[in-house]
């Protein structure tokens, strides 16, 4: 008997080198075919993901904005686009989250005898316009408007501050970990918009109606994000290096593509730099970087219709796309949360 048993392991064939080699190479195209679109789908999840918290956060405004009747944000956007702003590092969005949030425990120059661990926020350099927050309450006290889960708040995400408490204070992030952005319109800037910086600037010292200042925290970072690899300060059309473009970009995405200044004031209609935006597309709007985790990346499809290098014309709109939102293409996604 054994000896059968012995013959019959002899005679059976072991596996080819090429029967072998053509297994692994099966088997390697289906993981090729397979990590790329498990990617996709979670990529797909993420988007789904930032996009309703978005939705949340402009929600959690419409409800502040009916109680309060006014939008939230403590400090105003010309506070916010300061020139002191530019190094403090306060941002709009975390503006918006110092009302949302809730954790404001005191005003003015003095710490409050009851909140030991609170910090000072304020975007200009006067202590008489700071506020304490309990960092720890924020977003999660009987206070909140906005109550945002944990996985989205995060502390220190690589944000541009010479104040500590700023980059302490946690921002709200999208599903891929890189900070969201706000921007809130100047009321109180009345004059026509005869040039793209009657639209936009850097800094308050000037009114327009929205200035770069109340973001110059996020989109002045060289390493930003969860995982600090989010190079905004170059790769972003309104990052800090592409600074003297900075009015004409935030015009040609900010601007409401349904309300542009009339190009018959001895303009060119066929010309994009010659159209400007009368009104903003909100009062307040949210912005979210999309995939790439930068704002209107220099790599978008947007940022290759214009002939003038990492400039982003409002005209685009008309003269280029026939119409078709200038904004689609990007793959940042913005959210207006005002009226």
């Amino acid at each position: 008997m054994s000896g059968r048993y012995t013959s019959v392991a002899m005679n059976r064939r072991a596996f080819s080198l090429v029967e072998l080699l053509t297994v692994m190479i099966i088997i390697a195209l289906v993981i090729s075919i397979l990590v790329p679109a498990l990617g996709r789908v979670r990529n797909v999840s993420r988007n789904t993901s930032s996009q309703a918290l978005l939705t949340s956060a402009s929600q959690a405004c419409a409800q502040f904005t009916v109680d309060k009747q006014r939008q939230p944000g403590y400090f105003s956007p010309r506070e916010m686009g300061s020139l002191d702003n530019a190094t403090r590092g306060l941002t709009a969005m975390e503006n918006v989250m110092l009302d949302l949030g809730g954790g404001i425990v005191g005003t003015g120059a003095n710490r409050p005898a009851n909140a030991p661990n609170a910090v000072a926020i304020s975007p200009v350099n006067d202590t008489r316009r700071q506020v304490w927050v309990d960092v720890d309450e924020f977003t999660s006290s009987g206070k909140s408007y906005f109550k945002v889960p944990a996985t989205s708040m995060l502390r220190d995400v690589g944000q541009v501050a010479s104040e500590a408490s700023h980059r302490d204070l946690p921002d709200l992030v999208d599903a891929f970990g890189v900070p969201m952005l706000a921007w809130a319109v100047d009321a109180g800037a009345s004059d026509p918009i005869d040039a793209f910086d009657d639209f936009a600037k850097v800094s308050s010292a000037a009114q327009a109606r929205i200035y770069w200042n109340s973001n110059a925290g996020f989109l002045s970072a060289t390493a930003m994000g969860k995982n600090k690899n989010k190079n905004q300060a170059t790769k972003s059309l309104i990052g800090e290096d592409n600074t003297s473009n900075i009015p004409t970009n935030l015009a040609g995405y900010l601007g409401s593509p349904a309300n542009p200044v009339d190009s018959s004031r001895g303009t060119n209609p066929n010309n994009a730099r010659d159209w400007l935006p009368a009104t903003a597309r909100g009062s307040l709007m949210f912005q979210y970087a999309g995939e790439d985790g930068i704002f209107l990346s220099k790599d978008d499809k947007g940022a290759k219709l214009s002939t003038n290098a990492n400039t982003l014309y409002y005209g685009l709109t008309k003269t280029v796309l026939a119409g078709e939102d200038l904004a689609s293409r990007f793959d940042d996604i913005l959210v207006n949360a005002g009226s």
